[in-house]
């Protein structure tokens, strides 16, 4: 009986672990996002002399767009752990919108890089950095 008790004990604290731990990565989605950079995409024909500031933030099942800091796009969403190659990058989450729209995202500390599309057939990535 204490065995059956220690083994219980053990797995019910490495459901928790586990658990736990991937909560907390997806919750460094949280915060402020800025673009960075851009690779792929139609090769821009007439650029703006103003630099153009692209935000993204996510809080509570939230995302919003600012362009220049205004809210251009608001939408509520989901996140759901999967690996995918892309180009020659790895997603690890993908991001659902409104319930039907999959964004692939590569989620790490200080970095987001959203990927629409594959680059050979006029995809992008776009690099974002976190601001808070």
């Amino acid at each position: 009986m204490k065995k059956l008790l220690q083994l219980t004990f053990s797995l019910l604290l490495l459901v928790l672990v586990v658990g736990c731990k991937k909560e907390a990565s997806v919750s460094r989605l949280n915060g402020t996002w800025e673009l960075k950079s851009m690779i792929g995409g139609y090769p821009v024909t007439n650029p703006s002399t103003e630099k153009h500031v692209v935000q993204l933030r996510f809080a509570d099942q939230l995302m919003e767009k600012y362009d220049n800091g205004k809210l251009t796009a608001s939408a509520a969403y989901t996140i759901t752990a999967e690996k995918k190659a892309i180009n020659h990058n790895q997603a690890n989450y993908y991001i659902t919108t409104n319930g039907d729209h999959k964004q692939y995202i590569k989620l790490s500390k200080n970095e987001l890089v959203v990927f629409e599309g594959v680059i050979a057939a006029d995809g992008v990535e776009m690099y974002f950095t976190k601001l808070k």
